[in-house]
């Protein structure tokens, strides 16, 4: 049966608010809640592998390197692209 109303965009029978009650807000989103949980199952941590090195992350994202220390052996005016 479908929905008396005429735009109606999902059909009577596959309306979640339909079948569980126009009104019974909670439920509905109670439902497509444990759908979510159920499609999405939590992961462990994530391990990342951090090294001592002169390149170091910043806390805004950014990465400082020291060139000078990397490259000893630059002379003045040699450039080095990252």
């Amino acid at each position: 049966m479908r929905s008396s109303y005429s735009g109606a965009y999902f059909d009577h029978h596959e309306s979640m608010a339909a079948v569980a009650g126009f009104h019974d807000v909670p439920h509905v989103l109670d439902t497509i809640a444990q759908r979510y949980v159920g499609q999405h199952p939590a992961h462990g941590p994530v391990y990342r592998v951090t090294r001592e090195s002169a390149i170091r992350k910043l806390p805004n994202h950014l990465y400082d390197m020291s060139a000078s220390s990397l490259f000893s052996g630059m002379r003045q005016g040699q450039f080095v692209y990252a």
